[in-house]
Formats: structure tokens, sequence, C-alpha cells
């Protein structure tokens, strides 16, 4: 299908960004930006070859967004910043449509159905952040975030909506040092979910220079990092219902195993710079969605087990002139699904690669600016 045009009404949008001096230690800072949109959705359009359909003036969406939060900063004792803040998202999503089997597949037969979808999803957190620095080396980061989650997800046209909850809190502790030529980063996160539970995330990155070098090899960087992640499934993607999602209460959080291994090499004191890098990730429990009834167009997300992705990099940037920099990339990715006991379509059989991420990705990019590299 090719889409040809769209009716777009300007988004409305406004933001404010407030900050205030208590005193020389304290200081209190404002954000809130708040955007909404009426769309109309794509006209005519053109399907199989045949002539193109006529608009659709029923059909348009609107996103109505705010964000806010509140922050204080206290820097005291000396060595000291403490930071307080309470954050509020808020997210309202409307789409609806009348047209009725304007559009026939040969496969499937009509295709167009009327809806009325409506997401309504509210975050409300707060957090407390301490840095130390305890030394010109030094510095730890500590601290601890709670946020309550709920929302409805559905269709107008097909009550009840359903709707979830989910109460998250989450203590960290970093520890950045820097040792002679080595620096290092060493940290971890502690989540409890009301739902899914206890999860600890671990994370280490480490940098060694190990050459200065001279007037042609101008220093060489070694890096390496490891880390998990964690995600939790959007609240549409567990309670999405009626018409055409199937809920899943069971859809487990996305898990990655992540670490890379690369080098930097300067070369005529950073005019031009080198880097190579080596990526290798380890998921699990991704979320995909997939029609489970080819008919009615009903879908579901789901789980695929276990995945693989890894990839090279190399990268050149050269300053050229004073003020024109070129940033010059190629990056190479093999994807791989490892394990899926209960595929629901053959894309994800064992063996095949993941969607939607290209086997390779060439970019050339050149950047005018007044700054040097790698400021």
């Amino acid at each position: 299908m090719d889409r040809e045009s769209m009716t777009v009404i300007p988004i409305l949008s406004s933001g404010r960004n407030l900050g205030l001096a208590l005193n020389d230690k304290v200081s209190l800072r404002l954000h809130m930006r708040h955007s909404n949109s009426h769309t109309g959705l794509p006209g005519e359009w053109s399907f199989n070859g045949d002539p193109l359909l006529p608009p659709d003036p029923s059909e348009w969406s609107q996103l109505n967004s705010l964000l806010g939060s509140a922050e204080l900063i206290i820097a005291a004792p000396s060595g000291w910043q403490h930071s307080f803040t309470a954050s509020i998202i808020s997210t309202a999503k409307r789409r609806e449509s009348q047209r009725r089997s304007a559009r026939v597949s040969p496969v499937y037969g009509p295709i167009d159905f009327p809806d009325h979808e409506y997401d309504h999803i509210n975050r409300v957190g707060a957090e407390y952040q301490g840095d130390y620095s305890e030394r010109a080396w030094a510095h730890t980061t500590f601290g601890y975030r709670i946020e309550n989650e709920n929302g409805v997800v559905g269709d107008l046209d097909f009550p009840p909506s359903p709707s979830g909850q989910r109460l998250n809190q989450d203590s960290y502790l970093q520890q950045q040092l820097t040792l002679g030529r080595l620096s290092a980063v060493v940290g971890g996160r502690f989540v409890h979910s009301s739902v899914f539970g206890n999860t600890g995330v671990p994370r280490v990155a480490l940098t060694l220079l190990a050459l200065h070098g001279g007037e042609i090899f101008s220093g060489t960087r070694l890096r390496f990092s490891y880390a998990t992640g964690f995600k939790e499934p959007r609240l549409e993607e567990t309670f999405a219902g009626p018409p055409y999602s199937v809920p899943n209460p069971g859809l487990k959080p996305e898990r990655v195993r992540a670490f890379e291994a690369g080098i930097q090499q300067d070369f005529l004191h950073g005019k031009y710079v080198f880097n190579a890098t080596y990526f290798n990730n380890l998921f699990h429990d991704q979320i995909n969605y997939e029609t489970v009834n080819p008919t009615t167009f009903v879908g579901e997300y789901f789980n695929v087990n276990q995945a693989f992705a890894q990839g090279a990099e190399v990268e050149l940037q050269a300053r050229l002139r004073s003020r024109l920099l070129l940033n010059t990339a190629y990056t190479y990715t093999s994807t791989e699904i490892l394990s899926d006991p209960a595929p629901i379509d053959s894309q994800y059989n064992p063996g095949q690669p993941l969607l939607r991420r290209p086997q390779t990705l060439r970019h050339h990019v050149v950047v005018l600016s007044r700054q040097p590299l790698g400021s």
C-alpha cells in the first residue's frame, strides 16, 4: 500500500522551564510541556494497483500529552549534591475511523473496519539522587526511585476498556574511578516491580589509555563494557483488548545481556580519530506482535524466548578545516532467533533473523561546527 495524501492540523504545544536560586547552595527548577495535536489520517490510497480510493473524512487521530517535573537541588555539605525530583507524564491517544470495507484484499477479503481506539496512560514518580565527590579521582552516585503507572487501553465501541496498574521501585549505586591511565564506571540497579518481582541490573565500563603516542599515532585507547537490561511491557501490550487485540497478561519483560569492546586511535594530535567496535547482545523474551486470525486481523503481543545480535562498526572522524568536520562510518549487524518453542509465524522460527534489523548499515555525515573533535 502506498499512502498518497494526509490531512494535518498543526500541533498546539507549549512549554515552560523555570529556575530559581533560593541561595548559593539551594535551587529549584520547574519543567512543564503540553502538546495537543489533531490529525486527519491517510486519505487516498493505492492498493494492489487498483484505482486510488477516495479519502475517508471520518478518520482522525488525536494525541494529548502533558509532561511536568519539579527538582530541588541542594549542594551541601562540601563535595555533596542532593537532588529531589517529582514528575508526572500523562498521555491520551484517540483514533477513530468509520470506514467500512472500502478496500478488498484478494487473499483476506475486506480489510477496513470501524474502530475508535482510546489509550490513556499516566505515570507519577518521585526520585532522590545523591552525588559525592570524595576525591579528584572518585565520584559516587546513588539513589532511589518510585513510580506508579496506570492506564486504560481499548476501543470505546467495545466496552469495557481494559485497565492496568503497576508500582515500580528501584535503587541504584554507581562508582566512577580514574586511576592513572585507567577509567572505570561500575554500578548496578535493583528493581522491584509489583507485577514482575525483583531484578538486578549490573553495569561496568572500562577505558584504558594503552599508549600516549607521538606526532603520528597520538594516543591509543581500549574500551570494554558489560551491562544487562530490563524493560517492562507497555500497558497497551499487556492489556490491549477487542476488537483487534487479544490481552496477554502473561507477557514477560524484555531482558538483554550486552557487551562491547573497541579501540580508539588518534592521529596527528587528534586531527583524525579512528574507532572500531565489536558488540554482542543476547536478548530474552523480546516482545513482538503477530496477527493470529487472518480473517478478523485480531493479533496478540508475545515473547520470543531468545535471540542474538552481534556486529561491528568502524568510524572515522576528521577535522578538515576549522569549521568543517567529517564523520563517516560503516556498521555490520548479524541477528538470529535462537529459541521460540511455539512460533506463531515461520518468520519467528529458530535460525531466522530478527525483524526490522538491517544486516548492513552505511552512513556518511558531514557536520559544520565551531567545536573541535571530542568536545
